[in-house]
């Protein structure tokens, strides 16, 4: 991911962004913006375009990095003890453990 592909994300609709990176935004916006009810037309072509661990890892990212922002805001978000306040293990990838 370079900078001019991060700056085609606020207006990815028109962006030169291919068909699977369009897909996988409709996807997050559906996800954040309209609180997960992603449409059935959406969901079809996202199975046609991306396999089931593909889509797993695309809700997986969007729910931790969504939860992160809730975590920070409340400052509970110290990854030290996350486990132990939210009651939730994030996965290792978004938080490496503590030495």
């Amino acid at each position: 991911m370079d900078e001019a592909m991060v700056a085609s994300l606020r207006d990815y609709e028109r962006s030169n962004l291919d068909e699977r990176h369009k897909v996988a935004m409709r996807l997050v916006d559906a996800f954040i913006l309209e609180f997960g009810k992603v449409p059935p037309e959406l969901a079809l072509e996202a199975h046609a375009i991306f396999n089931d661990a593909e889509l797993r890892e695309i809700g997986l990212t969007v729910f931790t990095c969504s939860t992160n922002k809730i975590l920070v805001s409340l400052g509970v978000d110290d990854p030290e003890n996350i486990e132990a306040v939210m009651g939730v293990r994030i996965h290792e990838d978004f938080y490496p453990p503590w030495p």
